[in-house]
């Protein structure tokens, strides 16, 4: 019974995904019912299931696994079954070609909390969790049509009742008060034609005509207290237009969820109380706070109110407004909305006996009954729910099973890339990933964020709205168990290190082995000097401490491309372990910490803005001149300085002098005029510019394709890693006396390669190459010397 199951919540899934190739992530079967979970690591707590329908299903992982590099696995399988390939596998290594290989992984479930994870470990990495990024399933795309959440999502939940925790209600906007905020033409309309003004509007026609006129009557008569309404000037229309932009507003509110006529509905006084508390009137928390300022509110209420839509405005006849409170009580419109001094007198039958072919569902409609605007595919999905729902009602509660579902009616992923798809909406700045958070971040400190009652990323105009208590802490116990984490747990690595050790590593000051992680990283109000990486302050509270310990061993594993330099070398060795024992100590004492070495105080802006490389040199990230945002500028002691482009993988440029300018950073990170981010600026000459990229792959004019794989630190100098075809090159850039050296390791070189060197006036390029060609190998090693004409 249960393989058939299976089977059908298999082919249901399929046929409702388009054919749009592999998608990410694997599909996951238990008693049933189908979701696509990212990898297969989850943690339930006792009475939880992996889905509603039943705490003892087990569940069933399967889709593809990637493998980049050919060689030996361990795979770690506490508990549960695993076949890769058809075969099973035990716990001694096993060989694998690279490709994509069958991957299917089965756990039983059983009494009282489990936590299921499959970590390994092969070639050149140690133990980790198998990464969700190479996981995939099916040919199907990743949304398939959900009943449920559209259930969810009509307000269907409201009135149909169940016992179940894994079906939410979906409170409607507030309408207490609603008459001083919203203008009374407009509420007559929108009763008549909601997706006239909105075509996502999800609130359905009622009603004779006559009785919305009565019902409009009774809700624009629902006075609250005044809205101040303040003068707004074509100066806020224009910076609100900004605002919308850089602020993250525009990542939802784009050609499917547009705000087009918001004048019609609202004055700029109500708008701006609005923004400045959306959820003390929309309750449901789809639209979040974003923690404005007055000034921030009135300039977004004054762009927003500048559209209008004409056939909103058009004048209303007045209705009877003791008819309307009779209709409002008795019709179902307080199952979804709140109205001080009213209570519904209507009921409508539970979930669990609902007739799919009746009611709201119905092909013909009663006239008392709500309108929906549905589609044949939307009817059928509620069908579909509606009726495997009778047939098999939930049972306990699974917020593994309804996280994507959450994430995707908060509208999450229009930010955040999660689980493998990127983000949906347009966004000025980068949002960090989703995926995985879990077990980044402690459940606590998730908790926080999601409320808005922090900011890590504090340098970001994107912001992180807050959803409010109860999505709050809801999403941050899912995030956990959904990373195979029971909340509450700190990370499963109890470090012993030295506080004070690690404020020195922190620290820029090279006696004391300082690592210049502050040049990255700013400590609660002391910014960084150049590239904003996250606030240390807080990491220790943050992070969970076995994340952390892997990021700093070889953070690239965790996040590929990323601009954090591995300090360590991937070297797992007892100095490494030591060393982050130390760092982690220096984080959780952080708050009563002395200022790592650095920090001053009462270091004056001019001190602060114009760093010299002394006895060792500088790494600075921050956006420089002529080089994308993912530029990285190296100053040495004795004046020579060049900037690196971790966007283009490349050399940009060199100079002779000083080192940089921060002072516009320091001032302001972006220019107000143009809202783009301040520059860093040059001390000194430029005297080389590469121009084009100077290896070549295949004939010599074809510019290889190019991923930037990050960099590390040796003796304090950095050594940048980037593949070109599929080619791993590492790179140092080193003072010489007249110019500089650039030292090359390729490995695995299987294809005709070349160095063309730059064309650049007043300077010598030499190569170790013989003819400037490179030659096959392994590991081959040559440099290029470029020095100054004087």
């Amino acid at each position: 019974m249960r393989c058939g199951l299976v089977a059908v919540a298999v082919a249901q899934c399929a046929a409702l995904w388009p054919q749009l190739g592999a998608a990410p992530g694997l599909l996951s079967v238990g008693g049933g019912r189908a979701v696509v979970r990212p990898s297969p690591r989850v943690a339930l707590e006792a009475g939880e299931g992996f889905t509603p329908v039943s705490g003892a299903a087990g569940m069933e992982w399967s889709g593809r696994l990637t493998i980049s590099r050919a060689g030996e696995y361990r795979f770690f399988v506490p508990s549960g079954s695993l076949r890769i390939a058809g075969s099973e596998i035990g716990p001694g290594p096993v060989s694998l070609p690279a490709g994509k290989h069958k991957f299917e992984f089965r756990h039983e479930r059983e009494p009282g909390p489990r936590r299921v994870a499959v970590d390994w470990e092969g070639p050149g990495f140690r133990r980790e969790p198998v990464p969700a990024r190479l996981f995939s399933h099916g040919e199907g795309g990743p949304d398939a049509l959900d009943g449920r959440q559209l259930f969810e999502d009509l307000g269907c939940s409201n009135c149909h009742l169940s016992d179940s925790q894994s079906v939410a209600k979906r409170p409607g906007p507030v309408l207490t008060g609603l008459g001083s905020r919203v203008n009374a033409s407009w509420i007559r309309h929108w009763l008549d034609a909601p997706q006239a003004f909105r075509s996502w509007a999800t609130m359905p026609t009622m009603l004779s005509a006559s009785e919305r006129a009565d019902v409009a009557a009774f809700l624009s008569a629902q006075a609250g207290p005044a809205v101040e309404e303040p003068r707004a000037t074509e100066t806020h229309l224009r910076s609100g237009r900004t605002t919308f932009q850089s602020f993250g507003c525009a990542a939802c509110h784009g050609d499917d969820l547009p705000l087009d006529g918001l004048g019609s509905k609202a004055t700029v006084g109500s708008i701006r109380q609005y923004l400045l508390d959306p959820l003390r009137y929309s309750p449901d928390g789809r639209m979040p706070s974003f923690h404005l300022d007055g000034q921030e509110a009135l300039e977004l209420a004054a762009f927003l109110a500048a559209s209008r839509n004409e056939a909103f405005d058009d004048a209303v006849s007045g209705g009877d407004a003791a008819a309307g409170r009779g209709l409002v009580a008795n019709s179902g419109c307080l199952a979804c909305h709140a109205l001080d001094g009213l209570r519904s007198r209507s009921s409508a039958p539970p979930l669990a006996s609902l007739d799919e072919t009746a009611g709201c569902l119905a092909d013909n409609l009663a006239s008392s009954l709500p309108r929906y605007r549905l589609d044949a595919p939307q009817r059928d999905a509620l069908r579909e729910f509606v009726s495997g729902y009778r047939a098999r009602p939930d049972e306990v509660p699974a917020p593994t099973f309804d996280l994507p579902r959450r994430l995707r009616q908060l509208r999450c992923r229009a930010c955040h890339e999660i689980d493998g798809r990127p983000p949906a909406g347009s966004v000025p700045e980068a949002a960090p990933p989703l995926t995985g958070a879990g077990d980044k971040l402690r459940a606590e400190w998730i908790e926080r964020a999601v409320e808005g009652k922090t900011r890590t990323l504090d340098w970001l105009e994107l912001r992180m709205p807050g959803f409010g208590p109860s999505h709050a802490a809801w999403l941050a116990d899912a995030l956990a168990k959904a990373s195979g984490v029971i909340p509450g747990d700190a990370g499963g690595y109890v470090p012993d290190g030295a506080a004070a050790t690690g404020r020195h590593l922190l620290g820029v000051d090279a006696s004391t082995g300082g690592m210049g992680c502050i040049g990255c990283h700013g400590w609660g109000e002391y910014p960084p000097l150049g590239e904003n990486g996250p606030n240390l302050l807080t990491a220790g509270r943050r992070l969970r401490s076995g994340w952390f310990r892997r990021w700093m061993i070889d953070p690239s594993r965790i996040l590929a491309g990323t601009s954090m330099p591995n300090m360590f070398g991937g070297i797992e060795s007892p100095a490494t372990l030591r060393a982050i024992s130390d760092l982690w100590a220096a984080f959780r004492a952080a708050p009563d910490l002395a200022l790592p070495f650095g920090f001053e105080a009462d270091a004056a802006a001019d001190e602060e803005s114009l760093p010299v490389p002394t006895d060792r040199p500088i790494v600075v990230r921050w956006d420089m001149p002529e080089a994308t945002p993912a530029a990285i500028a190296v100053g040495f002691p004795g004046g020579f300085s060049y900037c690196f482009d971790a966007g283009e993988s490349k050399l940009i440029y060199a100079w002779r002098g000083g080192f940089v300018d921060m002072a516009p950073v320091l001032l302001a990170k972006k220019n107000r005029q143009t809202n783009l981010t301040e520059t860093a600026a040059i001390v000194g000459d430029i005297f080389f510019r590469e121009g084009r990229f100077p290896i070549r792959v295949g004939e010599r004019m074809r510019i290889p394709q190019r991923r930037f794989r990050g960099y590390r630190l040796i003796d304090s100098v950095p050594e940048f890693r980037y593949e070109l075809d599929g080619v791993d090159v590492y790179e140092r850039i080193v003072p010489t006396e007249g110019g500089f050296s650039r030292e090359f390791r390729l490995e695995g070189v299987d294809k005709p390669m070349r160095f063309v060197p730059a064309e650049t006036d007043g300077v010598e390029i030499r190569s170790s190459l013989d003819g400037n060609l490179i030659p096959p190998g392994e590991r081959v090693l040559f440099e290029v010397a470029v020095v100054a004409a004087h």
